[in-house]
């Protein structure tokens, strides 16, 4: 899967999950799409035909039972996609003014939600048989899908990628900047799928080198911020870390929202 289809299934991923709020069906339509890709993209690898003898198109279903009757799938990955291909279909028929006739099973919330769990979890299955794990994409679904902590730290890459975000947004800046510029260097741009991480890691390195700059000219005393150095000086609390952030707290207050957006979205339950 190339870094363009990988972006499409994370923008479908992504897209599911914003629309839980506002249309249940179109959440679990697009929930089904992300199936779709994984399965088509995953029968292209093994090289397997899609259509059976007398089938005009591909049809999911056969597919779903084609990787179980050839030990692809397990029976609970399985069930998964059943799920969520069942309540996709639900949902297209709910949505189609043309199926009146038709009995159909209501779909809610928690339904939605339950498919994009799943969908998290068939995500993280297909990275990994592709050997594509490191990725920001693979440890969203991972949290997304509830997969357990240990089932990260089987996937070496993974797992240093998810060490390397956390510490990003969580190391005290000031306190250690040379550690938090460390991170930003050692986390490879082609493993960030995630804008909102490249942003962060692109101000964050700002953040950080304007107050090395700043610190060496305040303890050196030689710039434009002496004044306040003296004014400070019998005030034991002011330190360069604290006149930094008043004079540059635009830009500190933006990588702590971004911080804070991110630690949400990969680590918060």
């Amino acid at each position: 899967m190339t870094s363009k289809e990988l972006r499409k299934l994370q923008n479908l991923f992504y897209k599911s999950i914003e629309l839980l709020e506002l249309d249940i069906e179109s959440s679990l339509f697009i929930s089904r799409k992300c199936l779709e890709l994984i399965i088509h993209k995953f029968f292209e690898m093994q090289k397997l035909a899609k259509k059976e003898s007398g089938d005009d198109y591909p049809i999911l279903s056969k597919m779903i039972r084609k990787l179980i009757l050839e030990n692809y799938l397990g029976k609970n990955l399985a069930d998964d996609m059943q799920y969520i291909r069942k309540k996709g279909n639900d949902a297209v028929h709910i949505a189609d003014k043309t199926a009146k006739k038709q009995t159909i099973k209501p779909v809610n919330l928690t339904i939605a939600i339950g498919s994009i769990q799943r969908v998290g979890k068939i995500i993280t299955w297909y990275l990994e048989s592709v050997n594509k794990a490191d990725n920001t994409l693979f440890l969203y679904a991972a949290k997304i899908g509830k997969l357990p902590k240990r089932h990260l730290k089987q996937n070496e890459r993974a797992f240093e990628l998810n060490e390397a975000i956390y510490d990003l947004c969580s190391y005290q800046i000031f306190r250690n900047p040379d550690a938090i510029w460390d991170i930003t260097k050692g986390i490879t741009k082609s493993k960030i799928l995630d804008d909102d991480i490249k942003e962060l890691i692109e101000k964050t390195k700002r953040l950080v080198w304007k107050y090395n700059k700043f610190d060496d000219d305040f303890v050196e005393g030689d710039s434009r911020f002496q004044n306040f150095k003296n004014y400070f000086s019998n005030k034991k609390s002011e330190t360069a870390a604290s006149i930094f952030k008043k004079f540059y707290s635009d830009q500190v207050d933006e990588v702590n929202r971004l911080r804070k957006v991110l630690k949400n979205r990969y680590f918060a339950n």
